[in-house]
């Protein structure tokens, strides 16, 4: 009865360590199963036997696709998939992904490399202007403090805005080096 206690005892003060390493290999088992990277029929590379390689280089080719895509990586899929089908699986383009010279409708080859790039378009829009910008939204370009943000506000409220963004060199402690270094960050 008393080696009983003792082994309950144990139980009891271990249960923590059980039941994390428990949902552990739960969690492992999930991840080493789970099936639902699939967007019809294609899924993540998940290779055949040694055996089983003549069938699946018959039927499926690898490609690998990177850059401006939501999930980057290699895929499996049938040869008879398209560009489209790839972007599919990756989750689809960035906001940043410029689509402008992919040709969704292009049949895949195998081992195929498909770059997206990053749209110069988009990166103009993500700068942040000096005229209408909050103090916070200032703030995130590099170099420039609440201080400098509070002096860019100040000066374009006094001068009824910059009419260009090189005027921000009269903003109170924004030298022509520090223009120099945040101007591609800024616009009008």
């Amino acid at each position: 009865m008393e080696k009983l206690k003792i082994i309950i005892h144990n139980i009891r003060k271990n249960l923590k360590v059980i039941l994390l390493a428990s949902l552990l290999i739960l969690f492992l088992l999930y991840k080493f199963f789970d099936k639902e990277n699939s967007v019809d029929g294609y899924g993540d590379v998940n290779l055949p036997q040694q055996s089983d390689y003549s069938n699946f280089e018959n039927e499926n080719y690898i490609v690998e696709i990177k850059g401006e895509v939501n999930r980057p990586g290699l895929y499996v899929v049938s040869k008879n998939a398209r560009i489209s089908d790839i972007i599919d699986l990756a989750l689809g383009f960035t906001e940043y992904a410029d689509d402008s010279n992919i040709n969704l409708a292009e049949k895949i080859v195998d081992g195929m490399l498909i770059i997206v790039n990053k749209s110069e378009k988009k990166e103009t829009l993500d700068k942040i202007s000096i005229n209408y910008a909050s103090l916070e939204q200032l703030q995130k370009i590099p170099h420039i403090g609440k201080s400098k943000a509070n002096n860019i506000i100040e000066y374009r409220e006094k001068n009824d805005g910059f009419t260009n963004i090189e005027e921000i060199i009269n903003v109170n402690g924004i030298s022509k080096n520090l223009f120099e270094q945040i101007k591609e960050y800024i616009c009008l």
